[in-house]
């Protein structure tokens, strides 16, 4: 079974489809068939591509269609699973899954609710905090 976390429940009615490391374990049980040359090809490249690599550059994202499906725990859709070279297999799970930023469980705005609200709860600086502490009214004992 492929696992996909999140840590923001609101976007699990947007995913369109789901994305594993070119190396994931179970790469062999996700191609069909008719993909799995492509893919072997893909996840080959992407290794040669890694290696030659320097650290600090950031690779064009790619990625090819693996043939499977997953199915989405809540409303059964079929969600296609591709492998792509901006998944690690040695980070989570090894896969993830993608949300579009204008679906339905997030703002077609650049700041959704969950910013709006992260921004009203903001910590408050010990600055704000000093000038809380020195207006309370001073108790003096005799």
């Amino acid at each position: 079974m492929l696992e996909v976390f999140t840590t923001r429940s609101d976007t699990l009615f947007g995913v369109t489809y789901v994305v594993v490391a070119p190396d994931h374990a179970l790469m062999g049980k996700l191609v069909t068939a008719a993909t799995r040359e492509k893919v072997a090809a893909f996840a080959a490249e992407q290794e040669k591509k890694a290696a030659q690599q320097k650290k600090d550059e950031e690779p064009e994202k790619e990625g090819v269609f693996t043939g499977s499906y997953a199915i989405h725990p809540f409303t059964g859709q079929k969600l296609p699973v591709w492998s792509a070279n901006f998944v690690v297999s040695d980070y989570g799970t090894g896969a993830v899954m993608s949300v579009p930023r204008t679906t339905s469980a997030t703002s077609s705005s650049p700041r959704s609710t969950a910013c709006r609200s992260s921004r009203s709860s903001r910590p408050r600086t010990d600055r704000s905090r000093a000038r809380r502490i020195s207006r309370k009214p001073s108790r003096t004992t005799a």
